[in-house]
């Protein structure tokens, strides 16, 4: 007998696999996204949290700073700033450096032991790195990244100058790397998380499916008496009902036709069935004994068993009994 479709039974191992990894990469792609995502939104909005931290520092300084020089800066008594300075360098590590540019252009470049005097190039360089309307920047310079703070020097209303700070950059460079490894540290352990939860809550929905297919091929293989458990599981506890509900109806519709069957195979009745090429496909032993009295061959379409009972060989009466008895 030729094998068909219903002889090919799936591999249980295939199966489940097949339906969890589906499962898990569509997840897995949905949770990729969401972690790619997230910090394109925040981290900007992080970063400037970090900057306004170190330009409120550097604000801090340049107050103190002001406060405490506008008379020797009106007076140009430069001797008593680079002492405050160098001073208040030494004690605040974030602060590398101090740049005051006055009303002539000239710079007073200050570092926590030296300090130089510098003219109008120098000047322009300066007060081109913070944008017009900010205060503060984060640049890259000579190959290092830094902050630059930059405040006008106002005395008695005057505008007497600008003094601009340059910060250093480690401390915002650690807390944004920071930032980003607990991020995805804790990312990492969702993801984890969520993956072995959806494992173990796929497992009932996997061994139902199981016996769905089981079942299914068992009904296929001819065990009509199968059914499958209804469990509560949404959609699938429909589906169950489903497939037993079928497998009912089936096992009815089988057994009244088995009946019918042997209904025609035992009465003494001869029956005969042809398909469309009109050749035969079954008769039952009333009508195998009526050949076999009648003649010695054994006809094989419906011209023969016409011609056998004696019938005119016509097409109108051969289509006429074509139409009462092929099914």
């Amino acid at each position: 007998m030729q094998a068909t479709g219903l002889d090919a039974t799936p591999e249980k191992d295939g199966f489940s696999k097949g339906l969890v990894f589906h499962l898990f990469s569509r997840v897995f792609i949905v949770i990729t996204v969401c972690v790619l995502t997230i910090p394109a939104i925040y981290v900007p909005d992080y970063k400037a949290r970090l900057t306004s931290i170190f330009s409120g520092q550097g604000e801090t300084f340049a107050s103190t700073m002001l406060a405490v020089n506008q008379e020797a800066l009106y007076h140009e008594d430069y001797a008593s700033v680079l002492e405050y300075a160098h001073s208040a360098l030494a004690t605040t590590p974030l602060i590398e450096q101090l740049q005051i540019v006055d009303s002539n252009d000239r710079v007073i470049t200050i570092g926590a032991q030296t300090w130089s005097l510098d003219g109008e190039e120098l000047a322009a360089e300066v007060m081109s790195r913070v944008p017009e309307g900010e205060q503060i920047a984060l640049l890259k310079v000579a190959g290092e990244q830094h902050f630059y703070f930059q405040v006008p020097i106002e005395i008695s209303n005057y505008p007497w100058g600008h003094l601009q700070i340059r910060i250093s950059s480690k401390e915002y460079e650690q807390l944004l790397s920071q930032y980003y490894r607990n991020y995805f540290l804790v990312t990492a352990g969702m993801i984890l998380g969520v993956l072995a939860l959806m494992f173990v809550t796929s497992r009932p929905i996997v061994r139902q499916l199981e016996s769905l297919r089981r079942s299914a091929d068992s009904l296929a293989h001819g065990e009509l008496s199968t059914r499958v458990p209804e469990h509560d599981i949404g959609e699938l506890k429909l589906l169950s009902q489903a497939f037993n509900a079928m497998a009912i109806s089936l096992s009815e519709k089988t057994k009244r036709i088995s009946q019918l069957a042997r209904v025609v195979e035992e009465t003494n009745e001869s029956f005969i069935v042809f398909d469309a090429e009109e050749k035969i496909v079954f008769c039952n032993r009333a009508a195998e004994n009526l050949v076999q009295a009648m003649s010695p061959g054994e006809p094989q379409n419906l011209s023969e068993v016409l011609g056998l009972f004696g019938v005119v060989e016509s097409r109108e009466v051969i289509d006429q009994a074509a139409d009462i008895q092929v099914c």
